[in-house]
């Protein structure tokens, strides 16, 4: 779901060939309810808000906690920009309050220059992870942190915000 028309029209003309997937010019906040589940019950939701609005942080919680209540064996895979911590802190608190079964948290951070202006770290929540998905990022994300610091001190985690402490 996209509703910038240029955006939508790129990432329908993206997934044009492939039958598993769709793109809907509408605003992501009403599809999220209005598409799960979908008819095979099985599925993957990708959300992106723009969080050029920081009331995105504070809808994410309730509005996938909604979603889950709807279709709880659904995956849902939900990213986020960390320039500071009280957004993702906030969604972090509401998750962990929302009652959803499993919920796993990475974080990666590159420290970058004070004055560079670039997203310095970001974070991915899954709801309802693949299994020995959190084993993998454990594996994964203290490399990756490595190479895109540069030198510089990279941070990694991943934990649990509800379900298999």
């Amino acid at each position: 779901c996209e509703l910038e028309p240029g955006a939508a029209a790129a990432v329908a003309a993206r997934l044009e060939r492939d039958h598993r997937a769709k793109a809907v010019a509408i605003d992501g906040w009403m599809a999220l309810n209005a598409y799960v589940p979908p008819k095979e019950r099985r599925g993957l939701v990708i959300i992106d808000p723009p969080y050029e609005d920081r009331t995105d942080f504070h809808r994410l919680a309730p509005r996938l906690a909604q979603a889950w209540r709807k279709w709880p064996t659904g995956i849902y895979a939900l990213w986020y920009p960390i320039k500071d911590r009280v957004g993702p802190d906030l969604l972090a608190e509401g998750l962990a309050r929302a009652g959803i079964a499993k919920v796993l948290r990475g974080e990666i951070q590159c420290e970058a220059d004070a004055d560079s202006g670039q997203l310095r770290a970001c974070g991915l929540v899954i709801v309802n992870p693949p299994w020995r998905l959190a084993d993998e990022l454990q594996r994964l994300l203290p490399p990756l942190a490595r190479v895109l610091s540069q030198g510089r001190r990279g941070h990694w985690r991943v934990d649990w915000l509800a379900g298999e402490k």
